[in-house]
């Protein structure tokens, strides 16, 4: 990650999100606040956004890694509004 400080997003009912940016553009980090049902219907959005990616003719996040404390997401030239 770069220097750049991370924003955090508490307003959220299901997850603290987390937006940043490393080496290869932005990065959103979504942190499940702990309930099992709430990374279940996860599960459906990842098999989206997979399908999303293999067939779309546009950019969409591809999830970095998939478990119950982090989904990290990344987004190239993700945007600040800072």
């Amino acid at each position: 990650m770069k220097e750049n400080p991370c924003v955090f997003n508490e307003s959220g009912l299901e997850f603290q999100v987390v937006f940043a940016t490393d080496q290869g553009g932005g990065m959103v980090l979504r942190i499940p606040f702990g309930r099992a049902e709430v990374f279940i219907r996860t599960k459906v959005e990842k098999a989206t956004l997979d399908l999303v990616r293999r067939y779309a003719n546009f950019e969409a996040p591809k999830w970095e890694s998939y478990n119950e404390e982090l989904i990290p997401l990344y987004k190239k030239n993700l945007q600040s509004n800072n």
